[in-house]
């Protein structure tokens, strides 16, 4: 892990203060969409603009890659 334990920290608290009350237990992988992506960032992003922000697109980024990697079209 080369993440640096104050980016970790620092994140962590990011999200558990400003976007975990978003994401509700309805949420199914395959409703992440795009679109939904768009207007969670956009939500989250009137709480905290920047750091929130960042953090999303990276989460977005990330979910939106893994859910359409080759790897995942075997399961």
């Amino acid at each position: 892990n080369n993440w640096a334990p104050t980016t970790i920290k620092r994140t962590n608290n990011s999200l558990t203060s400003n976007v975990i009350s978003l994401i509700t237990e309805e949420l199914q992988p395959q409703d992440f969409t795009t679109d939904f992506a768009r207007a969670f960032i956009t939500v989250a992003q009137k709480k905290q603009a920047g750091v929130v922000r960042s953090d999303l697109i990276s989460m977005c980024i990330y979910a939106i890659d893994f859910d359409n990697s080759p790897e995942q079209l075997k399961k």
